[in-house]
């Protein structure tokens, strides 16, 4: 115990300050380390705050919803600004919550023929009459979509169905295309 206290206890000479117990510099250099570190750790953690706040406002599509309504809600918004592909996002977000509402798969299906995605189209719109093999309107938009895609006779077939299912197409230059 001596020997640390001779160790600990000589004084040392630093130039512009003169003498001084090394036992006072070595408590100063602790506690200016400690006080380093905890200076650090507190700056690492508002910064990691401040981050995530960034990129929570910077991200435009958000995973933070709740609800399929919630989804559908930005998917509207997002149309409305005109921009299809954000809007699609926000749907199969929707969709992948409830994936039995088939209203939804119509919307995305326009929406994908919109964008010349006509496969997708075709796809989202057979879920459609999968879900509801009544809707009219499903069986005219995905004859449309096999119109565009070169299949002709699918085509003729499923606007045959949007007829008798009860489909009106009030634009008359579509209706004469088949």
């Amino acid at each position: 115990m001596s020997q640390i206290n001779k160790l600990l206890l000589f004084t040392t000479e630093i130039p512009f300050i003169g003498e001084v117990d090394t036992l006072l510099i070595t408590i100063t250099l602790i506690v200016f380390f400690v006080i380093v570190v905890l200076f650090s750790l507190i700056i690492t953690k508002l910064n990691k705050r401040r981050l995530r706040i960034l990129q929570l406002a910077a991200k435009p599509y958000s995973t933070i919803l709740d609800s399929d309504e919630e989804c559908v809600s930005k998917c509207y918004e997002r149309l409305y600004r005109g921009d299809i592909e954000s809007a699609i996002f926000f749907l199969d977000k929707a969709i992948k919550i409830k994936p039995e509402k088939e209203e939804r798969y119509l919307v995305r299906g326009n929406l994908k023929y919109k964008s010349g995605d006509y496969e997708g189209a075709m796809i989202d719109f057979s879920k459609t009459i999968y879900l509801d093999p009544k809707n009219a309107s499903a069986y005219y938009q995905r004859g449309l979509a096999k119109k565009n895609m070169g299949l002709q006779a699918d085509a003729k077939n499923d606007f045959d169905t949007a007829i008798e299912l009860g489909f009106i197409n009030n634009n008359s230059s579509e209706n004469s295309s088949y």
